[in-house]
């Protein structure tokens, strides 16, 4: 089961920082593409 959480998590990240350019707007995407828990809305 964990290649499958991995592989979702995986996704998450992709899609939350796919237009990203640098560091900064990464975290960014990642802060607002996810939940206080880190889930993804």
């Amino acid at each position: 089961m964990a290649p499958k959480r991995n592989a979702a998590l995986e996704a998450t990240i992709e899609e939350a920082t796919v237009d990203a350019y640098n560091d900064d707007e990464q975290l960014t995407g990642l802060f607002t593409g996810t939940g206080q828990d880190g889930r993804p809305r």
